[in-house]
């Protein structure tokens, strides 16, 4: 999994790179999750603040 922070990277262009460098890709999935929410989602093991 990668997980891609940056918002004005298209996909198209992350693909590219990606098959540049011999990157196999099975699914693509763009999602609108900060890279604040991701490390609070790690440190709560999941769990939301209430």
């Amino acid at each position: 999994m990668i997980r891609i922070f940056e918002h004005d990277i298209s996909q198209s262009k992350i693909n590219i790179e990606l098959m540049r460098n011999e990157i196999e890709i099975s699914k693509m999935e763009m999602k609108q999750h900060s890279l604040e929410e991701y490390f609070l989602n790690l440190i709560n093991k999941g769990e939301q603040y209430a």
